[in-house]
């Protein structure tokens, strides 16, 4: 569940969040509970608005809600924007009433707590013949900052940190108020903006970029490289002038058009603008680029001078928005996910009267086959072989291979190693705090990954389960290169439903160190002293993220990169070992990583270090996998 204030990860239907930076403690909506407290409730689309001051991002959201209520409900049945708090309503219903009025809204206060929380209600079918998704009813968190948030990028993780979570952003860019350079002024922007989100741990290729060309009201107020492009793009010119374009009654259709605006649009910022700059380093850092161009008011405000001699402008005629619902057509195409999936049920037992039966004529021929034996032993040639009728029998030995088959040692699955249970000192009395202190465990036997989660086995189980990929990826396809790669941002519930898929699952924190250390407390999979050549630790021969298995230094069940590469989750929750603590853990639903990363140094790569993430939150993911676990059965010793 996401909180819908600061947008980090909560626990199901959690009903306010204690530690909220935003607003803590505040009560969340009825209606928000009512779509999203589940486990297993599809998360809210979050949408940043992003724009240096005067760039128009609070009068296109104010056009954006009054062409949803009045204009959009004419092409699309039963449709409407429904607000799930009163402050959404209020703030909407206000700066709608100003505008009615010919002012315009206020801008954004600097440290504005919260967002809008809204919902598109009955969407319209979308056929499957472009690239949208089905189209479902889905929440909305809108986060409108104001202008002076991205002016660096300390202000930016200040102020505007909720961006992080954002699926797709919306750059609004005035070419207008790009007065001193425009092409310098649209990459430092877009510069600001990445510092500030690699910053707050964002990946390359983790987000969609919709590039929104603003205040194309009128001419009056379009720069003349604008006012030219238009005049050799008529198509473009009268899509502009529609108020309502017929295409919007199919969406599928609608984005279609779209797509070769954003085409033409960005030849536009290319040729025109001069902007090769800005486009080539959102085309290197974003999953897609888009580009539309909206006219929030439909005409350009009048300015004056208002009581106290001071500039002010205001809407001398009717508001008529034309392409604000491109953006969000936009968002919807890139953002809605596909469900969560619900683990999948246990097998069903057999009915009552089937069980009896199968058990009834189980019994009965095990009587059977007892009796046959008992008259085979008494008259068969054991007995006939000088033993007088009143002789003792006595057993047969069994014999010497049957002994050996007990002891024998399961075959493990392909691609896992056994390990063989037994007692062992978990933890050390010198670490840290959360390492401490050395307790006695006993584990049972089980089988283990020899490797971690590849990126190439996660495509499968995305493309077969189905599920939705991680963060970065192009639709269910793991980036070039990667396929060999342990696979990494993804939430401790991707990894479960991965391990339920491949009839496995994760291991618990016990197995883990287990499987890592052996039965002599050794500090490193291979032995007590650290070799910088036998795992892919940081401050050593660290070149970032490598293929699994690169590295030797094996554990002494044969699993390799049990430390280094990436973290490791646990089936564990994070809890104080057997007369230890834990100071300064947060509150939360906190599960157990082992292993360190490429990213940690030598003292966090060991097999006793103890890591902790939030199941499902908006940390960064980016060093974290996993490998599975599998409990051994009877019939592994066959």
């Amino acid at each position: 569940m996401i909180c819908p204030y600061c947008v980090e990860d909560i626990p199901p239907n959690s009903t306010k969040h204690a530690t909220c930076t935003k607003l803590k403690d505040r009560e969340f909506p009825p209606f928000y509970i009512d779509f999203h407290a589940e486990e297993y409730s599809r998360d809210p689309i979050v949408l940043s608005v992003v724009g240096f001051t005067g760039h128009g991002k609070t009068v296109f959201l104010c056009a954006l809600f009054d062409y949803l209520d009045h204009y959009l409900i004419r092409v699309w049945p039963k449709f409407y924007n429904q607000r799930l708090d009163q402050e959404s309503l209020t703030t909407v219903d206000t700066n709608l009433g100003q505008l009615s009025k010919g002012k315009l809204p206020p801008r954004t206060v600097k440290n504005f707590p919260r967002p809008g929380i809204f919902r598109p209600t009955h969407l319209p079918r979308t056929k499957g013949t472009s690239k949208l998704p089905l189209l479902e009813d889905t929440t909305i968190l809108i986060y409108d900052p104001p202008g002076e948030a991205f002016q660096t990028e300390s202000e930016i993780v200040e102020f505007a940190s909720f961006v992080k979570r954002s699926d797709c952003v919306l750059f609004l860019v005035d070419i207008l108020a790009l007065k001193e350079s425009v092409p310098r002024e649209m990459a430092k922007l877009l510069d600001t903006y990445l510092l500030g989100m690699r910053r707050l741990g964002i990946q390359k290729g983790s987000q969609h970029l919709i590039v929104v060309y603003t205040k194309s009201d009128d001419l009056k107020v379009s720069v003349p490289e604008f006012r030219g492009f238009l005049e050799e793009h008529a198509d473009l010119n009268d899509y502009l002038n529609e108020r309502l374009p017929p295409s919007l009654a199919n969406p599928d259709e609608h984005l279609d058009r779209l797509e070769g605006i954003s085409k033409l649009l960005e030849e536009f910022t290319r040729t025109d603008l001069n902007a090769g700059r800005f486009i080539h380093i959102a085309n290197d850092w974003f999953a897609s680029v888009s580009y539309t161009v909206v006219s929030s008011l439909g005409a350009a405000p009048e300015k004056f001078s208002n009581e106290d001699g001071k500039p002010d402008e205001r809407l001398t005629v009717n508001m008529s928005p034309r392409g604000v619902a491109d953006p969000l057509l936009y968002v919807l195409a890139k953002s809605i996910k596909k469900p969560k999936l619900r683990p999948p049920p246990p097998p069903r037992p057999p009915d009552t009267p089937v069980l009896m039966i199968a058990l009834l004529i189980g019994a009965a021929l095990l009587v059977i086959l007892l009796l046959v034996l008992s008259v085979w032993w008494i008259v068969g040639p054991q007995a006939n072989e000088g033993n007088p009728s009143n002789a003792p029998v006595t057993l047969a030995t069994p014999k010497k291979e049957n002994v050996n088959q007990a002891k024998a040692q399961p075959s493990p699955p392909p691609g896992m190693a056994y390990v063989r249970g037994g007692n062992f000192m978990m933890g050390t009395n010198n670490g840290d705090t959360y390492e401490e202190p050395a307790h006695s465990v006993t584990v049972k036997p089980f089988f283990i990954d020899v490797y971690e989660v590849s990126c190439a086995e996660y495509e499968r189980f995305v493309k077969s389960a189905p599920h939705p990929p991680p963060r970065g990826w192009h639709s269910e396809k793991c980036p070039p290169g990667m396929a060999l790669q342990p696979v990494c941002n993804v939430t401790w519930y991707d990894a479960m439903a991965y391990a339920a898929w491949a009839g496995k699952r994760l291991p618990t924190e016990e197995e883990w160190e287990f499987a890592a250390r052996g039965t002599d407390a050794r500090a490193y999979p291979w032995g007590e002293q650290w070799n910088e050549r036998m795992a892919n630790v940081g401050g050593g021969a660290s070149r970032g993220m490598v293929n699994v298995g690169t590295f030797k230094g094996a554990s002494p069940a044969g699993a390799y990169d049990m430390v280094g590469n990436v973290w490791e989750w646990t089936a564990s929750d994070l809890k104080p070992y057997p007369g230890g603590q834990l100071p300064g853990a947060p509150r939360g639903e906190l599960k157990v990583i082992r292993g360190g990363s490429w990213r940690e140094g030598p003292e966090q790569a060991t097999t006793t270090y103890r890591g902790y993430l939030f199941t499902r939150t908006s940390k960064d993911y980016s060093a974290t996998g996993f490998r599975c676990v599998k409990d051994v059965t009877p019939s592994d010793f066959k």
